[in-house]
């Protein structure tokens, strides 16, 4: 299947969360709406794991590396949705959310500089338009 369609999919579910997250933000302390969001998505990929193993019979290859780089993720997760809450509960979503965004160019320079990933002037003139564009809408 192509993997532009799950991109998209990802574009409007994460579109529809971040709204979401600004307009619960001062409904709920941070670290319970982080508590309930994040267990409604342990409950739904429990379910769904289980499903996978139990009545699919899908067998999951865990390992030790796979294991703890998704603590870690999950570690990560987790602060930076608390950083996130309080940030939405006391700032304007319009400012706080294109800076939140950049988050991608730490995976783009990390991709070059560890992971061997080619960096075209393309990519580099494309980073400086979006750091330009963060900074235009957040100022």
């Amino acid at each position: 299947m192509n993997w532009l369609i799950f991109t998209f999919g990802t574009f409007i579910c994460l579109g529809i969360f971040q709204i979401l997250q600004k307009l619960g933000a001062g409904r709920l302390e941070p670290v319970a709406m982080n508590f309930f969001y994040q267990g409604t998505a342990a409950l739904l990929m429990t379910s769904i794991f289980l499903y996978n193993v139990l009545i699919s019979g899908k067998n999951y290859s865990l390992n030790k590396a796979g294991l703890l780089f998704a603590i870690l993720m999950g570690l990560l997760i987790v602060f930076s949705n608390l950083f996130l809450f309080t940030a939405l509960k006391n700032g304007p979503v319009s400012r706080i959310l294109p800076i939140v965004s950049m988050s991608f160019a730490v995976a783009v320079i990390f991709g070059f500089l560890v992971l061997n990933e080619p960096f075209t002037w393309k990519i580099g003139l494309g980073l400086g338009f979006a750091v330009a564009s963060v900074f235009l809408l957040s100022s």
